[in-house]
């Protein structure tokens, strides 16, 4: 099937320090669809998600968006564009949520403006899309660690941009606050953004994202909808892992369960 998106990777090369990370990248982000990025520990997924704001110089290749380079974009523009929310952002002292998600209003201000009437409304509805109108006014460092996602992702909303990337956002975070978190980003999918996400969890991945970019052995090893590409040797390339694949029995999306030969043998 052939894709289109806004966003597209070329032939792109990461590395730090004359180590390669990534070699030979190309895909193509589909507009308006979950992509999780999936693969081992250590095999770029961070880097590749900080590439894409231009947060790590090329080696080689690029990075388009709507066509143009994304390293000749001014930070400003790009942040009109693209949002980032990092693996565990550090929370400034003594701030309250209103104030962290006035944050993403930044790209949108004059050096020397201040809040404006249209900035308290797209701030009012990124915490209303959020469902932390009610906690507007608590201090970050008091809410649950679901809350606390919460206000961020409402932050990078307040950003007003068409693309979301967030680096391992289920991660520090309980089962329930998952399920919360990943049912936010369909949600968020549903209103026309486009979400990519680093995901350890495969399962949680072939769930709830529409396309997956599994990256393997120093590139891409394989790109699609999760029904087309994972399977046991799928699971198996990536992460070594001896695993049958079933249909989730809530969602149907394939479903990883691992083999285990002390389990066969009784010995737990």
């Amino acid at each position: 099937m052939i894709m289109s998106g806004r966003l597209q990777i070329d032939k792109l090369i990461l590395g730090y320090r004359q180590r390669t990370i990534l070699r030979d990248v190309s895909t193509i982000i589909p507009d308006a669809r979950f992509t999780a990025i999936v693969g081992a520990n250590g095999c770029g997924k961070s880097s590749l998600l900080r590439a894409i704001v231009n947060l790590v110089p090329l080696a080689g290749g690029a990075i388009r968006l709507d066509g143009g380079a994304v390293s000749t974009m001014r930070p400003r523009d790009l942040a009109r564009r693209i949002a980032l929310l990092p693996q565990s952002p550090i929370t400034p002292d003594g701030i309250i949520v209103r104030e962290l998600v006035a944050r993403g209003r930044f790209a949108w201000q004059a050096r020397y403006f201040r809040d404006s009437g249209a900035d308290a409304k797209v701030i009012d509805e990124a915490l209303e899309l959020t469902g932390m109108t009610l906690l507007s006014e608590a201090p970050l460092s008091e809410l649950s660690g679901g809350q606390r996602q919460r206000a961020w992702i409402s932050m990078v909303l307040a950003q007003q941009t068409p693309i979301l990337l967030l680096d391992e956002p289920t991660s520090f975070l309980d089962i329930a606050h998952q399920v919360e978190l990943m049912e936010l980003l369909v949600f968020l999918r549903s209103i026309g953004k486009t979400i990519i996400a680093v995901l350890h969890d495969i399962n949680q991945a072939s769930r709830y994202a529409d396309h997956l970019i599994a990256l393997g052995d120093g590139g891409l090893a394989a790109s699609g909808a999760p029904q087309e590409i994972v399977d046991a040797s799928f699971i198996h390339r990536l992460f070594g892992l001896e695993c049958v694949v079933i249909p989730d029995p809530v969602a149907g999306s394939p479903m990883a369960v691992a083999s285990s030969r002390i389990i066969e043998k009784g010995a737990i």
